[in-house]
């Protein structure tokens, strides 16, 4: 996100806020590889609020249907 950048001690499950992602944040953000996209969260008046919920593997896959491939098999036979 950044080279050179200053930051405090962290540890895990902190929280770190980036203000502004750009192609990083959810609009321009892709599930490519399943990679599940990420919650969006706004902060007004030092309250935070989720306005957008992490999407899960299956939210991910819910359109996608089995197909018939039996047709393979009689290719197959030649």
């Amino acid at each position: 996100m950044g080279k050179d950048v200053p930051l405090p001690p962290l540890e895990h499950n902190d929280i770190l806020v980036v203000h502004s992602a750009g192609a990083y944040g959810f609009t321009m953000s892709s599930n490519y590889n399943t990679r599940d996209r990420v919650a969006e969260v706004a902060i007004l008046d030092g309250k935070d609020y989720l306005i957008r919920q992490r999407e899960s593997f299956n939210e991910q896959i819910r359109l996608e249907e089995v197909c018939d491939t039996s047709w393979l098999d009689n290719n197959s036979k030649g």
